[in-house]
């Protein structure tokens, strides 16, 4: 049985509640319960019976530990398949998430850390380099710089925000006229276009240098 429930609570929490195609139909009663005897899997026992507050968070392997265990638990009040069928038990660890952020502070805690080591790992956009022969600055409903790679094909790259050297293109940029520039660029999405009636992409400048 592969349970793959810590994926897509992390999902959940970086993108609040994502709904699967698999409509699983179970009471709001039942997922508090499961919730409740997860978190309290979480937690190590004192020898009295009561629960250690001080026991550390959970981690992953924790989480699919106690996911099962609940599973088992309430085999008779979920869905036949919640065994076997790997997408309803994804949509069922999802529907369970919520009760666990509210009710459970060591999964918060746990899910706390779990996001921001994802946003440490995500890595960067990576700048995108072209290079060519300056030709003009062109001003419509943005400014570009363009310029004439090898092949003799024209690009233009959007100004946006300030760059490295954008002073050279801004007091006399005609100086510029003919040089070998080399434009680093990041990609951005879902700018709207008057003229089009679109949103579309550009290449946002990030720095230009002069090739010697």
């Amino acid at each position: 049985m592969r349970y793959i429930f810590v994926l897509f609570l992390i999902i959940f929490i970086k993108n609040n509640l994502i709904f699967a195609q698999n409509d699983v139909q179970i009471p709001d009663s039942t997922l508090k319960r499961l919730a409740k005897d997860m978190c309290e899997c979480f937690n190590e026992r004192n020898t009295d019976g009561t629960i250690n507050e001080k026991a550390p968070k959970p981690n992953k392997d924790k989480l699919q530990l106690c996911f099962g265990f609940v599973i088992l638990k309430y085999t008779s009040e979920l869905p036949a398949s919640a065994m076997e069928n790997q997408s309803v038990s994804e949509e069922l660890g999802r529907k369970v998430a919520p009760f666990l952020m509210k009710d459970c502070p060591k999964f918060l805690l746990f899910a706390i850390d779990e996001n921001q080591e994802k946003k440490v790992e995500e890595p960067k956009n990576p700048f995108v380099v072209y290079e060519g022969t300056f030709q003009k600055v062109e001003t419509k409903n943005y400014t570009f710089i363009t310029i004439k790679n090898d092949a003799g094909k024209i690009d233009k790259f959007l100004w946006l925000n300030t760059f490295k050297n954008d002073i050279l293109f801004i007091d006399n940029p005609k100086s510029m006229k003919g040089k070998k520039i080399r434009i680093s660029t990041t990609e951005i999405d879902n700018i709207y276009d008057s003229k089009t009636k679109k949103y579309i992409s550009f290449k946002e400048i990030k720095e230009i240098e002069e090739v010697k």
